[in-house]
């Protein structure tokens, strides 16, 4: 869009042309996480989706936004890497933590992911956003031009642990199958911590673990009633409450994201 510089709403000279057949950007980026507990150290998974070809001295930078200072994170060996070096580096302005991938010899364009080891701080943090590019020089970044335009990716936020979360063993009448490669049931049980009333709706992300895959609508594949989780006839204990029913639930590979109307009570 190309226009003459006016308030909001109002732009008299403004007139679209046509982009590009192709925009190259950044695709497919992804923050894979185990856990954003307080001072939990775990595996975080940088994934990345390059369109154009990157030569020797080129690379991928993962910035985390500014939200991200008193976030740890350690690169991976060398022998987890190929084709590229890992360095990760803070902002000289924000101090965001910024992880880079420079390309020793080609990188083809094509899916990458790199590991890297974090350790949460100890404050309760917002939701961080991770902006992904890929940039000529990387040495130099940020003075440096882009190759493919970036991609922001959902991060996650640093929160209180839940007061207790368990797995419970699979029965058959909860669809439950050891065998792999098969469509199988589990029973998840948990309770949140106590905090003062809330009118927002509530959200649950869970990460099986890798291998496992959740339909992109997975709503029909999520039970609460006591029959259809523990099975006809089995009563649960009384310890336990019947979840409200979820109004939404978003399959993305091993992770789900469920969503409810209404907030869930501290039980």
């Amino acid at each position: 869009e190309v226009g003459e510089a006016a308030p909001i709403g109002s732009r008299p000279l403004a007139m679209y042309v046509d982009g590009p057949s192709q925009i190259k950007v950044i695709r497919g980026a992804d923050i894979d996480y185990a856990s954003g507990l307080q001072s939990f150290r775990g595996p975080v998974r940088l994934v990345a989706t390059t369109a154009t070809i990157l030569l020797s001295g080129e690379g991928i930078m993962f910035r985390a936004g500014p939200t991200s200072q008193t976030l740890r994170c350690d690169c991976p060996p060398a022998a987890q890497l190929d084709g590229v070096t890992c360095k990760i580096v803070r902002g000289k302005l924000d101090d965001e933590l910024m992880v880079g991938l420079t390309v020793i010899s080609t990188l083809v364009p094509g899916t990458y992911s790199v590991p890297v080891t974090c350790t949460n701080p100890l404050d309760i943090m917002d939701v961080m956003n991770w902006t992904v590019g890929s940039y000529a020089d990387l040495a130099n970044f940020p003075q440096v031009s882009g190759v493919d335009a970036v991609f922001v990716s959902p991060g996650f936020s640093v929160k209180h642990p839940l007061a207790r979360f368990e797995r419970w063993p699979g029965v058959p009448e909860n669809l439950f199958d050891p065998r792999p490669l098969r469509r199988s049931g589990t029973i998840l049980a948990f309770m949140l911590p106590a905090r003062n009333s809330s009118s927002m709706p509530a959200t649950a992300r869970i990460r099986a673990p890798l291998g496992t895959f959740f339909e992109i609508d997975c709503l029909d594949d999520v039970f609460v009633e006591p029959e259809a989780v523990m099975g006809v006839g089995v009563t649960p204990p009384r310890s336990f409450t019947q979840l409200p029913p979820v109004y939404l639930c978003e399959g993305r590979f091993h992770r789900a994201y469920l969503t409810w109307l209404v907030p869930l009570a501290s039980e």
